[in-house]
């Protein structure tokens, strides 16, 4: 049988560093989901964000289920008074400032609830 001894390692073994675990996630701190909010401009810094997909999410998050699931939601008013950048209501450098600090105060937020699809 052919085994290899500690003696016959490279020196090299020697210079590796202390290890640890990687990546360091937990609820609230999900790399994927945060490299999604990054794309869209949103950094959390407080590494405190929750994807809310279904109800577990929710429990995860600390939150309870609302009790009247699902929520209906009106959104024939917005389409009335919802104006267009580069209209004559909304120039496309005040769109861009609001966005962006819009995006500044997600980033900042303590704790960050994304509901994605079909609110649980």
């Amino acid at each position: 049988s052919t085994s290899r001894s500690l003696s016959s390692l490279p020196s090299s073994v020697e210079r590796v560093g202390e290890a640890f675990v990687f990546p360091n996630e937990y609820p609230g701190q999900c790399y994927e989901f945060n490299w999604t909010l990054n794309r869209d401009g949103v950094t959390p810094l407080k590494k405190s964000a929750f994807r809310i997909t279904k109800p577990l999410d929710l429990k995860i998050a600390g939150l309870e289920p609302h009790p009247k699931s699902p929520l209906a939601v009106k959104t024939t008013s917005s389409k009335k008074t919802l104006v267009e950048a580069g209209s004559d209501q909304l120039s496309f450098d005040d769109y861009d400032e609001v966005t962006q600090r819009t995006k500044d105060l997600l980033s900042l937020s303590d704790t960050l609830y994304c509901l994605e699809g079909h609110m649980p």
